[in-house]
């Protein structure tokens, strides 16, 4: 029993080592977890800026879709304008060729 436990049983440092190791091992686990929360904060924050930065866009895109209706509108009843002022303008050309006749 003496021969196996010189050659085959783990010693003292040994035994030191591999606790050692083991707990710089749990060391490392318990860093990564704690940088692994970090990160899942930081994302999270991150979404929400971006949710936050989405909806005021998505907010300025529906104004400018209301804007661009206004500006049909606008548009349409400048035409009616031109059209009228065209009209008027036929109406007094023709009006000024038979005063020079």
């Amino acid at each position: 029993m003496a021969a196996y436990n010189v050659f085959f049983a783990p010693s003292r440092a040994d035994r030191a080592a591999v606790d050692a190791r083991l707990h710089k091992l749990e060391v490392n686990d318990a860093n990564h977890a704690v940088r692994e929360q970090g990160f899942q904060g930081a994302l999270e924050t991150l979404a929400d800026t971006l949710g936050r930065r989405c909806q005021a866009i998505e907010g300025q895109m529906g104004e400018m879709a209301r804007v661009r209706e206004d500006m049909a509108g606008v548009k349409a009843e400048l035409k009616h304008i031109a059209e009228g002022y065209r009209d008027i303008n036929s109406k007094l050309d023709r009006l000024l060729e038979r005063d020079r006749k």
